[in-house]
């Protein structure tokens, strides 16, 4: 921020790409050495022409993860202005998803390169799966969550903010198709995924309503592909069918390789960062809040 007046974050690196004629679409809109020659704004460069949702090799359909945007305006007020336009023009807005895209493809427009990406794609947050409930011998880890976690580049340690709340799942209804779930038997009180004695179906429950506990970070490896080992992640990201299909689990390595194009990260958070996050869920989900000298709302109706 400090540099450019701006700071974005990135979007889960996912194998989802967009049409060839989208990128094709905006990138007609970026300045030329044309428009540089004649109106005097700088022409597109590769830094903007090359990222992942520019790129024809890549076309990624998310790139930027927008709930929070730290954005300098009076620094970068007309690429705002161009963002702003773009979210009007139906052609423009059904070929993106909600308007994350706009803001960097704004200032890109009106001849702004100057915005900066935190370094780290997206993650997954919350409790590592214990090796109990993962097939025998994976050497990848696992953590499944519905929050897009952001973890700073800065030193891939301090938890900037997630998206999505602090509840385990955010649909409502859901419950009875996520218990049947191999994933919440973790939270049942089993040992395993073989222990059927143990399970306690109101453990689950109150997990599933209560706020997350935020012990861990996964930022899985970029959107590569690798079929290795049994049992393994064939990729960075898994999309779950629980919660509506808002529940996604996190590898930190992929086909089992140990290759550094197939490894991710894992972040452990300290036990004051752990305290801090259950103080925040706890917020969020009103637990053990106790309005004092509040007078009681009326029904006017």
């Amino acid at each position: 921020f400090i540099n450019t007046g701006t700071l974005f974050f990135k979007d889960r690196d996912l194998d989802l790409t967009h049409s060839e004629y989208d990128g094709e679409f905006f990138h007609r809109m970026l300045p030329t050495v044309l428009d540089d020659i004649l109106f005097d704004i700088p022409a597109t460069s590769n830094y903007t022409i090359k990222n992942p949702f520019m790129d024809p090799k890549m076309r990624r359909r998310h790139y930027m993860e927008a709930g929070v945007v730290v954005y300098r305006k009076s620094a970068h007020f007309t690429g705002s202005l161009m963002a702003f336009s773009m979210n009007f023009w139906n052609q423009a807005r059904e070929k993106l998803w909600g308007d994350k895209e706009m803001f960097w493809l704004g200032m890109s427009m009106a001849g702004d390169e100057n915005y900066g990406f935190n370094g780290n794609c997206a993650g997954s947050v919350g409790k590592v799966t214990p090796k109990e409930f993962r097939p025998d011998g994976v050497v990848s880890a696992e953590l499944c969550s519905i929050q897009p976690a952001h973890i700073s580049s800065d030193d891939d340690q301090t938890l900037l903010w997630i998206n999505s709340g602090f509840k385990f799942c955010k649909k409502m209804g859901t419950f009875d198709s996520f218990k049947k779930n191999q994933h919440a038997q973790m939270f049942s009180g089993a040992r395993s995924l073989l222990d059927l004695e143990t399970f306690n179906e109101l453990s689950i429950k109150k997990m599933y309503h209560d706020s997350i506990s935020i012990e861990a970070a996964i930022i899985p490896p970029g959107a590569a592909f690798k079929r290795e080992k049994k049992g393994e992640p064939r990729m960075g990201w898994e999309q779950q069918r629980s919660c509506g299909g808002y529940l996604w689990c996190g590898f930190t390595n992929v086909g089992g390789s140990l290759e550094e194009n197939f490894l991710g990260k894992l972040v452990h958070f300290s036990i004051v960062d752990k305290l801090r996050f259950k103080f925040l869920g706890d917020l969020w989900t009103g637990y053990g809040i106790v309005q004092q000298n509040v007078p009681e709302r009326k029904n006017p109706f």
